[in-house]
This record gives C-alpha cells, sequence and structure tokens, in this order.
C-alpha cells in the first residue's frame, strides 16, 4: 500500500534509480508518491512557518501597542513634571524676591550695624530659615553672608571716616564698636581685608 511505498521510499528512494523506461508504471508510482510527499510536507512546513509567523506578528503587534502606550505616559508624566517644576520655579522665584526684599529693608534701615546682624537672626527676622537665606546672598551678590555682612560694614566705616570729621577722632575700638564688633583687633583685620590698609593706615590718608 502506499504508506509502505512510502517507508520503501523514505529508507531507499535516494539509492533506488528507476528510469521511465525500465519500468514506466514504477516510475510513475515512485513519481506520483514524491509528488504527493512534496505536496504534503510543503504545505506543512509553510502552514507551521506561517502560525509561526502569525504568532510573532501578533507579539509584535501586542508590545508595539505597549510601547506606544508606555511612551504615551512617559509623555503625560514628563508634561506633568514640566509644569509642577515650572510652578516650584516661579514659587522659588517669588519666595527669593520677597527674601530679597526685606534684607535690601534691614540693610536700608542700616541693621547691619548691630552686634547681633548674624545670618540666624537675620533669617528668623525676615521668616526663613538659613540655608536660604544663604543661597539668597550668594546668588545675588556672588557672596557668603558672613562676607557680605562685613562688606556692609566696612563700607559703611569707610563712608564715615570720608565724609565725619567728627567720626575720624574716634579710637579704632569705639569705631569696631560702632559696626557691632568686639575686638579691635578682629575688626582691624577686616578693614584692611576691605580697605587695603588698617583704619589708622587710613585715617592718616585722608587727613594728608
Amino acid at each position: 500500500n502506499e504508506g509502505t511505498q512510502m517507508s520503501v521510499f523514505a529508507r531507499k528512494g535516494y539509492d533506488l534509480y528507476i528510469t521511465p523506461k525500465e519500468d514506466a508504471q514504477a516510475f510513475a508510482s515512485m513519481r506520483t508518491l514524491f509528488d504527493n510527499f512534496l505536496k504534503q510536507f510543503l504545505t506543512d512546513y509553510y502552514e507551521e512557518k506561517l502560525e509561526v509567523a502569525v504568532d510573532v506578528h501578533s507579539d509584535l503587534s501586542k508590545d508595539k501597542k505597549r510601547l506606544f502606550d508606555d511612551i504615551e505616559d512617559l509623555n503625560e508624566d514628563i508634561e506633568d513634571n514640566t509644569k509642577e517644576i515650572k510652578k516650584l520655579t516661579k514659587e522659588n522665584e517669588e519666595k527669593e524676591k520677597e527674601i530679597l526684599t526685606s534684607l535690601e529693608k534691614l540693610i536700608d534701615n542700616e541693621y547691619y550695624l548691630n552686634a547681633d546682624f548674624s545670618l540666624q537672626n537675620v533669617a528668623k527676622k525676615i521668616k526663613t530659615n538659613t540655608t536660604y537665606l544663604s543661597h539668597v546672598v550668594n546668588k545675588n551678590y556672588g557672596k557668603s553672608f558672613s562676607e557680605y555682612s562685613k562688606e556692609l560694614k566696612m563700607d559703611y566705616v569707610i563712608r564715615k571716616m570720608m565724609e565725619n570729621k567728627t567720626f575720624r577722632m574716634y579710637s579704632t575700638q569705639a569705631i569696631a564698636e560702632s559696626v557691632g564688633y568686639k575686638s579691635a583687633v578682629s575688626f582691624t583685620r577686616s578693614f584692611k581685608k576691605r580697605a587695603g590698609v588698617t583704619p589708622a593706615q587710613f585715617l592718616k590718608s585722608i587727613d594728608s
């Protein structure tokens, strides 16, 4: 039967060579058997490949959809975060302006001449924290609060020395205390750093 012939062909088909002249019937049978085998084999083979391709396409489509969904979610997150950053940036800028305005008012009132003109006390006075106040001073004046405070005091002394004869008659200790310093030595050091000379040398240059 065909099943037996197929088995024989599968085992011996490549070894058995039959021409139409030798045995036309056998040749025709073998050819038919071979054609049927190829048709069935190729049909099954490509059906299987097609199923695999369909499955792969389906999986890719699902992955593509998931990818697009993820990208859409990511874009929404980026948009939300961008809005939140802009909002926080605006709030920070407004807060910085408030702190700077409050600080400038203290400066205009010459509060920096007081001995308690420190980062902690000023922050408390303008209702902020030391970290934020230090950040605002550094951002707007390019220096630490301590440096800024010393410069304010020294610029005041220099201005007074140049404008006020009575002020020039004060002792170094008295001048130091007038801008919140307890030590004349510490004051002299800060003054020299700002003016390039000691208070005495500066006064001498004015009188000469």
